[in-house]
């Protein structure tokens, strides 16, 4: 990638990205697909600022295809 000269706020600048864009081409992280790709599903609480006191995830983990669970206590 090549460095560019750096312009002023308000000026016009090429969009390298634009045509592909708007043409339905261009490729985002999502339209890639790897051998053995996992997916995360990330679950917030409904609750606005409550705190979770306990989590059950034995359904969750009793569910087909699901690698792992991590909760606040895997995160330091």
């Amino acid at each position: 990638m090549e460095a560019r000269e750096a312009t002023a706020t308000g000026e016009s600048c090429m969009r390298v990205d634009a045509i592909a864009k708007v043409t339905g081409r261009a490729r985002y992280t999502d339209d890639y697909v790897m051998a053995g790709m996992c997916y995360a599903k990330y679950v917030r609480s409904p609750i606005a600022h409550g705190y979770a006191v306990s989590i059950n995830d034995e359904q969750a983990r009793s569910l087909p295809g699901v690698l792992a669970i991590f909760t606040w206590e895997d995160v330091p």
